[in-house]
């Protein structure tokens, strides 16, 4: 009889956890985050090329993101990437097959959309290097 009511305790238990976790990820919504970004390589074969200008991002509850940074010269450049916590990591679609990879950190939490983050990038071409820098000015 215990054996039967520890089983049937352990599984309302289980029941209740997954039905909580299931209730935390629908409250987080899809936020869209816009700033200033600047990055510019200096090292390898595109050395001084520059991306300058609002980047607008959507951050979805995974983390995941998407937008577009409309550059000074008014290209148009699609970015991906993801979010966690601090933790950045954005793919700049350059067209022609050719990519910018940054990395770095952020001083806030992403879904505060606020705060300076930054860290090193590589690419479009092998041996290019760079750093970039974004200044989340908040929600929009």
């Amino acid at each position: 009889m215990s054996r039967t009511l520890f089983s049937l305790i352990g599984l309302i238990i289980l029941v209740l956890a997954l039905t909580g976790c299931g209730a935390a990820s629908a409250v987080a919504e899809t936020i869209q985050c816009s700033g200033d970004f600047e990055a510019t390589i200096y090292q390898g074969p595109s050395a001084g090329l520059s991306l300058v200008g609002p980047l607008s991002l959507q951050v979805d509850a995974a983390g995941n993101l998407t937008g577009e940074l409309t550059a000074n010269d008014g290209a148009l450049i699609e970015v991906t990437g993801q979010a966690i916590g601090r933790s950045i990591n954005l793919v700049f679609n350059l067209g022609e097959d050719k990519r910018i990879f940054g990395v770095g950190s952020l001083e806030n939490d992403i879904r505060d959309c606020k705060g300076l983050s930054g860290g090193p990038f590589t690419g479009p071409e092998p041996g290019d290097s760079g750093d970039w820098g974004y200044g989340i000015g908040g929600r929009s």
